[in-house]
Order: structure tokens, then sequence, then C-alpha cells
């Protein structure tokens, strides 16, 4: 068995984190430095994901007429102010979630962990992945 707060804990923690959601997101927002050097140095990932030379362009050239500014403005305008809200619309269902994860991992009997067979342990991690996938329905 693997030990675990109980979901109802699981679901309270949840739900008293949306009051400070939108703080924290305001905080991630603000400590995001050198946007635009970030986003034009994954431009390589696109050309290999996309191989499509318009929108490639079209992409470089929205990021040449962003400014961090603005895109930190847009960020916090919308998504801190809308977080919270979003968290608390989701409650029941991460506390359904949270039920569902804390019966499939309080089920498991799991080997011991091991200091030296990292193998033992790797194959742990993936009874417990499986369990969650299954309980899930993924």
């Amino acid at each position: 068995m693997v030990n675990t707060k109980p979901a109802s804990e699981w679901a309270s923690n949840y739900a008293a984190a949306a009051g400070r959601a939108a703080t924290e997101y305001g905080k991630g927002i603000n400590r995001t430095t050198d946007f635009l050097a970030k986003a034009k140095a994954g431009q390589q990932n696109y050309v290999t994901a996309m191989q499509d030379p318009k929108t490639l362009a079209r992409r470089d050239a929205n990021l040449d007429s962003a400014a961090e500014q603005k895109w930190k403005a847009n960020a916090a305008g919308k998504g801190q102010a809308n977080i919270a809200r979003g968290m608390q619309g989701a409650q029941q269902e991460v506390a359904a979630a949270a039920q569902t994860s804390a019966a499939a991992l309080q089920s498991l009997t799991l080997q011991p962990r091991s200091v030296t067979d990292w193998e033992s342990n790797y194959e742990r991690s993936k009874q417990v992945g499986r369990a969650l996938k299954t309980a899930h329905g993924r």
C-alpha cells in the first residue's frame, strides 16, 4: 500500500490554493525575463514540427512586433484575473480525481525501494504510473 494523504485533504488543499493562484500566477509572469529571446530560440522546434514556411514566417513577424511589457500586461490582465475563478470551478472535478488517485495508490503493493537497484525502483514507478493511468481510464 502506498501511504497518501486522504483524498479529502487533496481536495481541500486544492480549494485553498485557488485563493493564492492569482498571486502566484502574477509572480510567475513577473519572474519571466527575455521572453522574446527565449521564444525566438525555440524557433527550430517549430521548423521541425511544422515544416510550413508560411506559418514560420508569420510567427517570426509576430514575435518581432511583440513587446515584453505588452505580453506581461496581457498575461496578467487575462490569466491572472481568471485563474482563481477557473480553479474554483474545477474543485469538484479535482476532488473526484483525487479520490480516484488516492484509491489507486492505496491499493498498490510495491516492492521495497532499493538503494542500489535502480531498475527495480524504475519498475515501482512504472507500477504507480500504470495504476494511475488505469484508474483514470487513460
